[in-house]
């Protein structure tokens, strides 16, 4: 039986006819070639409306006055997206519009759920983002810039219901910059930043994205991303990218409104896979898994729970 040898740094290919063995390392030259082939990412929308649905699920506990309480909520919310042409200059204008909001909240001896399809009027323990419209314009490397129609959306919420005062200081540009990129909308505002220069599957990127909002507080969020593949998936290229997510905070963090509190410590960490149209830049998909600890000093409240955000966006027919 021929062999052919293996040594720490020769491959010997005598045993092996000509025509194999130049198909063997043209092969092997191929990979190496592919496996170095960089990638240019990058942030923006191809023309079009499409559906993005954000389904958000947490499984948590909160301790107060010496007692343990399960938490679970579970929330999904419809919006419509028109991204118009660029414009000459490169700014493109996107329309985002939240057509449904369904959520419930089950604690001990409390369970409520609310549906905009059933009854659209917000109900007083849930702040909806129901009906909220909000036009973003995204400079020509895809970053949100100015924003409009947030403000009017959460003043009327906070008439209806006065314990969503903190959401009423939101101006247009802070609840826009949540609603370009609803896969962070729990988290913060944070958002797919692309690295300055092509980038191989394997290679890394560190960003970092700095949040205030009422709703949320003011801090400061780490990224380490990673290009983990690419692939072509129904005709088009995509990118699959690992952002790792970091946020501490010892800082008070002052949630503005009528309940007066105020975050005293916080610890989250997060994954989330996200996939992009490379020609595009926009975020197809994201599943985001999330781990939070949460102090409270409005009744010394402390918080710990994990939640998984999974956002999909489709081309409506």
């Amino acid at each position: 039986m021929k062999k052919f040898a293996l040594s720490a740094s020769v491959i010997t290919l005598r045993s092996i006819p000509a025509s194999i063995a130049v198909l063997f390392l043209v092969l092997v030259a191929g990979q190496s070639l592919t496996a170095q082939e960089k990638f240019t990412l990058k942030s923006g929308y191809a023309p079009g409306i499409y559906e993005r649905i954000v389904e958000n699920n947490y499984d948590g506990t909160a301790q107060m006055m010496g007692m343990t309480a399960p938490q679970k909520v579970t929330q999904k919310h419809y919006f419509t997206l028109n991204a118009e042409e660029k414009d000459a200059d490169g700014t493109q204008k996107v329309v985002t519009e939240c057509t449904r909001d369904i959520s419930t909240i089950t604690v001990p001896h409390w369970s409520n759920k609310y549906d905009s399809a059933v009854n659209p009027t917000f109900p007083d323990w849930y702040g909806s983002l129901f009906g909220l419209k909000i036009t973003t314009v995204y400079d020509q490397d895809g970053n949100p810039v100015k924003s409009e129609g947030g403000e009017e959306h959460f003043n009327k919420m906070k008439d209806n219901n006065n314990y969503q005062a903190s959401k009423a200081t939101m101006t247009d540009e802070e609840s826009g910059l949540i609603i370009a990129d609803p896969a962070f909308m729990q988290l913060g505002v944070l958002r797919f930043k692309p690295p300055k220069v092509p980038v191989a599957i394997g290679e890394k990127w560190k960003s970092e994205v700095f949040c205030d909002v009422a709703t949320v507080g003011k801090h400061k969020v780490n990224v380490e991303n990673t290009l983990t593949e690419v692939k072509t998936e129904n005709g088009k290229k995509v990118a699959t990218i690992l952002m790792k997510l970091e946020a501490h905070s010892k800082e008070p963090i002052i949630m503005a409104g009528a309940t007066n509190t105020t975050v005293t410590n916080m610890n989250l960490l997060a994954d989330a896979n996200v996939t992009i149209d490379l020609e595009s830049g926009m975020v197809l998909k994201s599943i985001t898994d999330a781990v939070a600890d949460v102090e409270l000093d409005h009744g010394k409240i402390k918080g710990s729970g994990k939640m998984k955000t999974t956002v999909t966006l489709t081309p409506k027919q």
